[in-house]
């Protein structure tokens, strides 16, 4: 992979949370369509799709986050794998 070390933890933090980002979206819409109230029913049923729209951003935002988080750690580990390789082979030299 071509770039800078700081080019290629950026780009592998953001591949991570734009998925889970989207994976949060395609959630928060099944949550939506499916009708799962946010909050406790009071008994009275709407049949409006408006009382729901709340997961959307409610899981889009959790994704982005949980994305985000797995994607440090990934770029972290990555770099460190990345760092060690290049010292083995100064000190095999």
């Amino acid at each position: 992979m071509a770039g800078t070390p700081i080019s290629r933890t950026l780009r592998t933090l953001l591949s991570w949370t734009a998925a889970f980002a989207a994976i949060g979206l395609a959630l928060g819409l099944g949550a939506m369509f499916a009708r799962v109230s946010p909050f406790a029913e009071s008994g009275s049923s709407s049949r409006s799709l408006r009382r729901y729209v709340d997961w959307i951003p409610i899981l889009t935002g959790v994704g982005a986050c949980v994305g985000l988080t797995l994607g440090t750690l990934a770029a972290l580990i990555g770099a460190i794998g990345r760092g060690r390789g290049r010292a083995k082979d100064v000190r095999e030299v």
